[in-house]
């Protein structure tokens, strides 16, 4: 974990790098309910068990902060991640299963076709959609 300043709203936004490390960062933004995960480079089993306990941390703050759990905007931006391995890929899928809950609306940012046909058959959920487009992505993510 880093040691990132705590949560706290923000007026106009902004987001708060909670963990930090060269494969992953992860960020809320409370006072527009987001959380904000970044993922690059191929991911090892270790990757994947800090990302998981990053993100169960950030959750937490969120809603320690007034987000409610189910409501939370969530960003996957893996445009610069490998295509992962069949294990880590497991491992996304039961993480998506048990913190997939805290967020209302998921929205996958990949750089290619072969990103989006892995990460396809991880999540079968409307609430959960895969964009090539940050802008198109941003915009889904935050409309009501």
């Amino acid at each position: 974990m880093s040691d990132a300043p705590p949560i706290a709203p923000k007026p106009g936004g902004r987001l708060i790098v909670t963990a930090s490390d060269p494969l992953f960062t992860v960020a809320v933004d409370p006072s527009r309910r987001h959380l904000h995960f970044v993922m690059n480079g191929l991911w090892d089993a270790r990757t994947g068990a800090a990302f998981g306990a990053a993100a169960g941390s950030a959750i937490e703050k969120l809603v320690a902060a007034g987000a409610p759990f189910g409501s939370l905007r969530t960003l996957v931006d893996a445009r610069t991640a490998a295509v992962m391995p069949q294990h880590i890929i497991a491992n996304m899928q039961a993480l998506a299963q048990s913190q997939g809950p805290a967020s209302e609306r998921v929205a996958m940012l990949l750089g290619g076709m072969l990103q989006k046909m892995q990460f396809q058959r991880t999540v079968h959920d409307p609430n959960f959609q895969i964009f090539f487009d940050e802008d198109a992505a941003i915009e889904w993510l935050f409309a009501d």
